[in-house]
């Protein structure tokens, strides 16, 4: 796809934000931890359902892991010094029969331009920010916490140039340069990760930081495309603070997306490849395992239309993003 200057902002789930993660927790009674760097939010569900672990055991292998390579890869600006707490607190409801959802329990990352009323700063990456505070908590972190989250920390970003992110793959390669492609698709890309950049207005931007009124939107990066589902869901709505949002569809319900993940839904869908866009060669890896994808989706009934267009390499992001500096 063509580069697409669009500035948008993360929410990322924790067990994404450090890479050769295996498990730091063991096991009990023989029964091993899921894979930390593969788990999805199913999994950690079951364990913390079937007591295998606990909300406050997630925490703290990933602050755990998080002071292990965080000297190096700088991905995370701090901690929630109040994550531990809340993890128990949220343990404590489990116990007495309390589900928030299939968030409850498990520790997420946001992007440090997303403010939060605790004991964390909003400095956005830029030095002159740091330890600022906010009256209450931005509404996407408000939904986090309702959707029963724990906010385990804040991670970096380049919004003022105020910081170096190195990739986890290869530590030689900064992640300094993702706006040029959107904060969410390029490390996404780059990572091997489900990222969801939504519509402007589905998601709230309201105390959040922006580079872009008109162009910035918050969104998952996460390991599969369920998860991208759930925590997309969990953050979607109607703010009253956000005009955008207001356009959100059918009176601002934001639908179940995880219950549409079946194949069955396929024969509902008509998907666009921009044929005149993608690269000259299809014997990549990358290209292969692409078209088996869009033959898997045809034969479960998609309609596979052309999308292509003139345009696609017209600067139109670089040439709008200006004017929201002036």
């Amino acid at each position: 796809m063509p580069s697409i200057r669009r500035i948008i902002l993360t929410v990322s789930s924790v067990w994404l934000a450090v890479a050769g993660f295996t498990s730091a927790l063991g096991s009990v009674n023989g029964k091993p931890f899921p894979n930390l760097v593969d788990v999805t939010i199913d999994d950690l569900q079951e364990g913390l359902r079937s007591g295998l672990f606990s909300s406050v055991d997630l925490v703290n292998a990933y602050l755990a892991r998080i002071q292990e390579v965080n000297s190096t890869l700088h991905a995370v600006t701090e901690v929630n010094p109040d994550a531990l707490r809340t993890a128990c607190e949220l343990d404590s409801m489990r116990v007495t029969g309390t589900n928030l959802g299939p968030l409850h329990g498990v520790p997420i990352l946001i992007k440090n331009t997303i403010a939060t009323k605790d004991k964390m700063g909003n400095s956005a990456g830029s030095w002159a920010l740091v330890g600022t505070k906010v009256p209450v908590d931005s509404f996407v972190a408000q939904k986090l916490r309702k959707a029963g989250a724990v906010i385990l920390g804040k991670t970096n970003l380049m919004v003022a140039r105020a910081a170096v992110v190195w990739r986890p793959h290869s530590v030689l390669r900064s992640l300094h340069l993702v706006r040029r492609s959107g904060s969410i698709l390029s490390p996404a890309q780059k990572n091997n990760l489900v990222g969801i950049k939504p519509t402007v207005g589905l998601t709230s931007r309201h105390l959040v930081i922006p580079i872009s009124e008109h162009q910035d939107t918050i969104g998952p990066m996460v390991r599969t495309v369920k998860d991208a589902a759930i925590i997309l869901e969990a953050i979607a709505g109607f703010d009253p603070k956000d005009n955008y949002t207001g356009a959100i569809p059918h009176c601002g319900k934001i639908p179940n997306y995880a219950v549409r993940l079946d194949v069955e839904y396929l024969k509902e869908a008509r998907i666009g490849v921009p044929y005149n866009v993608l690269p000259s060669s299809n014997n990549s890896e990358e290209m292969v395992a692409f078209w088996n994808v869009i033959e898997l989706m045809q034969g479960e009934g998609a309609a596979i239309v052309d999308a292509s267009w003139a345009d696609a390499s017209a600067p139109t992001s670089n040439t709008i993003l200006p004017a929201d500096f002036i």
